[in-house]
């Protein structure tokens, strides 16, 4: 073994090692001074990170994923305006899109993504958070009570940052949507889930259904939820995508994605493509009912 090959073995031993220490002060930390749902989800962030740092000699993703779905019940009396309320559901998909790695890393292993039931090809998923209103919200839902998300999301700041939700999932500055979903009932319980997706016609599916000036994907594929897509489900936000696909760069686009399900009520996603994987991961908000979503959604990684 060389010199060199022995000196890269070690820094990265070493790297790895910080690392892991790193991680292990920072549950401690967490666990005196962070509420448990935020000590959960840095937990999550900090596993998928791991699975992601190359280990010499050893098989890639040997750390084990972390990820909980947290029970979230928003209750009137501490949610008391609509803008708050929407924050929070806005929160829920920003959280679950970041702990995942933010559609830039691979959070499940090559043998845990399995067959998938929907247009051919692998997937697996992770159910972040489950979420139900309280009673006095409910009986709102029933005089017509509704959360516009797309709305507030296009029109306010992540906290502690300079953009809107939309730009952070975009990536796009001063990114606006035409695309319109339901708006969240009270009534129902909703899901918001990360889902990897890797068709088997993954350039074929692109090729096809995108054609310059951000046409409409995936309009030919059937996706989470719905029997029927209605004229396709999202659109094409970065217009300089079209030569990447064929050059296989690992940006191949960012999508915004309308899923339909359940007698026609439309979550949102957000997605982004990648053509080192040949596959989408996507974040997703939907009205949530545990038989309809593991019809689609089999392969859960994620701990109840």
């Amino acid at each position: 073994m060389s010199k060199n090959k022995r000196g890269i073995e070690s820094s990265t031993l070493v790297a790895i090692i910080i690392i892991i220490i790193g991680f292990a002060i920072l549950l401690i930390w967490f666990s005196f001074f962070k509420p448990t749902d935020i000590i959960d989800k840095e937990t999550c962030r900090q596993s998928v990170t791991l699975r992601n740092i190359p280990l010499i000699g050893t098989p890639q993703h040997l750390a084990p994923l972390k990820c909980k779905t947290q029970q979230i019940t928003i209750e009137k009396n501490q949610y008391k305006t609509d803008d708050s309320i929407r924050q929070k559901i806005a929160n829920e998909m920003y959280d679950c899109w970041w702990q995942f790695g933010e559609g830039n890393m691979n959070p499940f292993t090559a043998t845990s993504l399995q067959l998938a039931s929907l247009a051919g090809g692998k997937m697996a998923c992770g159910i972040c958070s489950i979420i139900t209103f309280d009673d006095k919200l409910k009986k709102e839902g029933q005089q017509g009570k509704t959360f516009n998300i797309v709305d507030y999301m296009q029109n306010n700041n992540v906290p502690t940052k300079d953009i809107t939700y939309l730009e952070y999932f975009t990536q796009e500055k001063e990114w606006k949507t035409d695309v319109r979903v339901s708006p969240v009932n009270p009534q129902l319980d909703y899901a918001v889930i990360f889902f990897d997706f890797r068709p088997d016609d993954f350039g074929t599916v692109l090729a096809k259904d995108a054609a310059v000036g951000g046409a409409i994907i995936f309009g030919t594929s059937q996706l989470p939820g719905g029997s029927k897509l209605l004229g396709g489900i999202g659109k094409l936000v970065t217009s300089t995508v079209y030569g990447k696909i064929a050059a296989g760069a690992a940006l191949v686009g960012t999508i915004v994605v309308q899923a339909w399900v359940n007698g026609g009520e439309a979550g949102l996603a957000f997605a982004k493509c990648r053509g080192d994987i040949k596959g989408c991961q996507q974040v997703i908000l939907v009205p949530y009912d545990a038989a309809a979503v593991s019809s689609w959604c089999k392969n859960i990684q994620t701990i109840p």
